[in-house]
């Protein structure tokens, strides 16, 4: 049994940090989708799989709607069956999306997993699929309401957070390792997570294809789907395979080891890709005489990238300033010590907003040019 996993595409996701560019990456998504399910076609697949969240929220834009049902269309009409279930941004609720428009009508070859149309069966592939929500939508383990029925081959839909100590918390819908082990299921298609994972647990293979185009702009790991292969004796192997046309990136760039501003630019222009997102984050100890407009840096590299953001995580480098250096009797001694004294009593925050302070303080008054 051929299958292809996908989930989270966010159709209508509007982007408004991406600015102009926003309405490109929306575009984007959708022809991201449309890969997708020619993909599918392509494969030879028997079962296309979107585990939730095909839509960014229950009131899409209705274009993004109509273009979703074609494309779910071409793929019912290459003799495959689309399995969808509803994510926590497309919920099955009285105004969902799969209640204002006539999929079913539209896409005879398309099953919506929820409510009492929650499973599958496959007779012809001795297969069942079942859509896993958890009852009222929180606090509940999408697994704990699973009864198998009798099927050489067991598949689950579910869209939750794995439980992955010290790493996870806080999320109400969530399977753990050992339900997953313990379910009978032979793949479990997975999506919530923006990024590729895959779990083995037990007999059962559990998997996030990720976001087939990245969503969240500060995840890595998005651009993906999962081809996935299931032997009659229940084993299963997957693929991924990189389908998004953008990435997203992080370069940490440590300023006590920058020759200069320029260094700073050359290193973020050496990444220069017209598909990457890059936020760039500047750290460490900041020489006093270091001046770096990141604003201006950012507008003059912004067209070399898809996106570019530049955050000063960096403080100064304190230990340049020798409070001895600084007679008592002087606007510079006098500036320096009061500064000292109010870093050592400052909370934690108010610390750093006084350390830029005394190292922009200390640069002015000794006439040197200062870059706000």
């Amino acid at each position: 049994m051929r299958i292809l996993h996908t989930a989270d595409v966010h159709l209508g996701a509007k982007f408004l940090s991406l600015g102009d560019k926003g309405q490109e990456h929306r575009r984007q998504l959708l022809r991201t989708f449309e890969q997708v399910a020619s993909l599918a076609i392509a494969q030879h697949s028997d079962l296309f799989i979107i585990a939730g969240d095909l839509f960014d929220s229950n009131n899409p834009p209705p274009f993004y709607v109509q273009e979703a049902i074609r494309i779910l269309r071409k793929v019912g009409d290459a003799g495959i069956t689309t399995c969808l279930i509803p994510g926590t941004h497309d919920p099955i609720e009285p105004r969902s999306v799969y209640n204002a428009y006539d999929f079913a009508g539209h896409c005879p070859a398309l099953r919506i997993l929820a409510g009492e149309s929650s499973t599958l069966r496959l007779p012809e592939l001795d297969a069942v699929v079942y859509g896993l929500l958890p009852p009222d939508g929180a606090g509940v383990s999408p697994l704990r309401s699973l009864r198998l029925e009798e099927a050489a081959l067991q598949i689950g839909i579910a869209h939750c957070s794995f439980h992955i100590p010290d790493r996870v918390e806080g999320d109400s819908l969530m399977v753990t390792r050992e339900e997953v082990a313990a379910s009978g299921l032979n793949y479990l298609a997975l999506g919530h997570w923006h990024s590729f994972s895959e779990f083995t647990c037990g007999s059962t293979k559990a998997c996030y294809s990720g976001a087939p185009e990245v969503i969240d702009l500060d995840q890595a790991g998005a651009g993906k789907v999962v081809l996935v292969n299931i032997e009659r004796s229940g084993d299963v192997s997957i693929q991924p395979v990189q389908v998004g046309s953008r990435r997203f990136e992080r370069l940490r760039i440590p300023l006590d080891t920058a020759i200069s501003p320029a260094a700073v630019r050359e290193s973020i222009a050496a990444l220069a890709d017209r598909s990457l997102i890059l936020e760039v984050s500047l750290e460490g100890l900041q020489a006093l005489d270091f001046q770096l407009d990141v604003e201006e840096m950012e507008r003059a590299l912004e067209d070399e990238f898809f996106a570019l953001r530049i955050v000063d995580h960096s403080h100064a480098a304190l230990s340049e300033v020798d409070i001895n250096s600084f007679a008592p009797e002087t606007v510079v001694g006098r500036y320096v010590r009061l500064m000292q004294q109010r870093i050592a009593s400052a909370s934690a925050g108010e610390a750093s907003e006084y350390e830029e302070a005394l190292r922009l303080g200390v640069a002015l008054l000794q006439g040197r040019e200062v870059l706000r």
